[in-house]
This record gives structure tokens, sequence and C-alpha cells, in this order.
């Protein structure tokens, strides 16, 4: 399974001037038993709570259409910093 962290902001619809920020684990992998690749969102316990099969031709396709329906911006991999 490919990971990604799915950064969300958006206007406070209560205080207006601030934002929100969300985060969304997302998950691709293929499924075998349906033949195509799937994307899910996991909860803060790392328990899956949503899925969408495709059809994606491939892996990058499927976090394409999770970015599409949720918005936001992919998060930034980490980079070890060597001293």
């Amino acid at each position: 399974m490919h990971l990604r962290t799915l950064v969300i902001e958006r206007d406070d619809p209560a205080e207006p001037g601030l934002l929100l920020r969300r985060y969304a684990r997302i998950g691709v992998c293929w499924e075998p038993t349906i033949g195509n690749w799937a994307w899910m969102r996991f909860n803060a316990a790392g328990q899956q709570v949503g899925a969408v099969t495709g059809p994606f031709p491939a892996s990058e396709a499927a976090f394409e259409d999770a970015q599409a329906r949720l918005g936001g911006e992919w998060e930034a991999e980490a980079v070890p910093i060597e001293e």
C-alpha cells in the first residue's frame, strides 16, 4: 500500500479570517478481487473509514481522484537530515 497525507485548508465559517486545517491519510493499493486500483481514507487509529475503487489506470490516478474529491494539497515527504 502506498500512503500519503492530504492537507485540506478552508476558511472557518464561524470565525472569518481564521483557517481550518484538516488532514486526510490516504492509502492506495491494488485490489486483486476486482482487478483494479482503489484508494481509502484512514482515521487517526489507522482504521479504514472509506474506500473508492477505480477504474484507475495506475496508483497515481487513484491519488489524483482522492485529491479531486477531497480538495487540498499533498503534504511534502519528510526528508531525513544528516548531521
